[in-house]
Parts: structure tokens; sequence; C-alpha cells
């Protein structure tokens, strides 16, 4: 049986937030922006979904962290064996492939990534230089480096149930040089 999507009233502090910022504003985000996704909506409808989809820089970063944790996380839940280094490669794969897919303008035309349209940098087209788009992704690759070098341990021991924790651990696959230097 297919599911069906309705827009229903629902509320939540953010959208409180916006409610008593400005209606109109209201109005467009949650209402007539909806079934945007398709691809065959009408013009006006589809443009409003897209640019509230769009992030900027630092909270795409920040997305593609979390993200990598995530994943992280659930590798370690059904014993996956981790290796932090190649979850950092991963995840500039990843913001490598979207910095294109953005910088075309593809998020227009057709559906990339379920968390990802675009960054409003390129829809705007801001000057955004070279060095400042290689520090946003030296920020994520500093927070990625710093949890993997330091942080899976401790996270087992909160998140695995103690029955579980010694082959959690074991688990863990860290490169000798892995923390120094990276």
């Amino acid at each position: 049986m297919e599911r069906i999507l309705t827009n229903d009233f629902s509320w939540s502090r953010s959208r409180d937030e916006k409610f008593r910022e400005c209606l109109r504003a209201y109005y467009l985000h949650y209402y007539r922006s909806w079934g945007g996704w398709e691809l065959d909506a009408p013009a006006d409808i589809r443009r409003l979904y897209i640019l509230k989809k769009l992030s900027n820089r630092y909270s795409w970063a920040g997305s593609v962290v979390h993200d990598s944790i995530r994943h992280f996380l659930l590798g370690m839940r059904f014993g996956r064996s981790i290796d932090g280094a190649r979850m950092i490669d991963r995840a500039h794969g990843l913001m490598r492939q979207d910095y294109v897919h953005s910088r075309s303008k593809s998020y227009w035309s057709e559906p990339y990534r379920r968390h990802f349209r675009g960054l409003v940098e390129h829809e705007y087209t801001e000057r955004i230089e070279a060095e400042e788009w290689k520090r946003n992704w030296e920020n994520a690759r500093a927070a990625l480096t710093w949890f993997f070098s330091y942080r899976p341990r401790l996270f087992v021991r909160v998140f695995v149930p103690r029955d579980d924790l010694r082959g959690a651990i074991r688990s863990i696959r860290r490169d000798p040089n892995f923390g120094r230097g990276m």
C-alpha cells in the first residue's frame, strides 16, 4: 500500500519563530513549497522548494561531519570494522562531488543526494576564493580527525551494551599513524 504524504499542521520552535517573524515567509516555506521535490511540480513551487533546501558552506561541512560520524556509529552498532582514515577520505570525496553538483547548479534539474541540494554561494554567485573553500574542507577534516583519533572508544563504551563491548572495541581498526600529523 502506497503511503500518501500530507502537509498537516504541526508545531515546532523553528516554525513558531518563522511564524512570528513573517507570516508570508512562514506560508511560503511550509505550505506554498509543498510538493516542490517532484520534478514536474509547477515552476514557482519547485523554485521555492529548491531555494529553501540550499545550504551555506559552513552548515554543509557540518552536515558531512555529522553524517560521517553517524555512519561510523551505525557501523559500530552492527559490528563492522571502521577505518577512520577511510571515513575521512570518503567525506572528502563526497564534499568534492557535492561541490561540483552545486557549482553547475544541477540541483535545478536533477535530484542528487537526499541531504544535499546545493549551496547558496553558487546560487547567488558569491565570489568565494578557492582558499576559503579549502579552509572549509580543512575545518571538516580537523573535526573528523579529532573524532577518529580520540573518541571512538569513548563512544563505543557509552553506546554499546556491556555484553558486546569487547567485540566492538576489537572491531575499531586504527592505523598506528592515524592522528599523528594528519
